[in-house]
């Protein structure tokens, strides 16, 4: 039995973990991290991304680090100044960065599992 992670209040926490299968299962892994050692009750949101442990380079991965930041900036846009040049500064969450591949995917926010494809961005 793991320690509970606590997570100070007022913050969100988010996770995106890696499972070579895609698939939570026992004993199911990125080569490196067992996804019940991963795993965080009590959090924002959580995707699994069918990948390797090293998985930022994924573009499902790339898609839920943007969309978490889309929606914080949503949530606190007085808190929040866009700078600089480059791709496009829209905060309507309607257009994911990656390749359209959502099926790879599985996500969980707030303790419900949706399969990638029928997710709203």
């Amino acid at each position: 039995m793991r320690a509970p992670t606590p997570i100070a209040p007022g913050v969100h926490a988010h996770s995106i973990i890696a499972i070579k299968t895609g698939v939570i299962a026992p004993g199911a892994n990125d080569g490196v991290v067992q996804y019940d050692s991963a795993h965080l009750d009590d959090i924002d949101s959580e995707l699994i991304v069918k990948s390797a442990h090293s998985c930022q380079g994924n573009p499902h991965t790339i898609a839920e680090v943007r969309r978490i930041l889309l929606a914080h900036l949503a949530a606190n846009p007085e808190e929040t100044h866009v700078e600089g040049e480059g791709r496009s500064k829209s905060t309507d969450g309607s257009k994911a960065a990656g390749d359209g591949r959502r099926d790879r995917a599985r996500y969980r926010v707030r303790g419900h599992a949706a399969g990638g494809a029928g997710v709203q961005r």
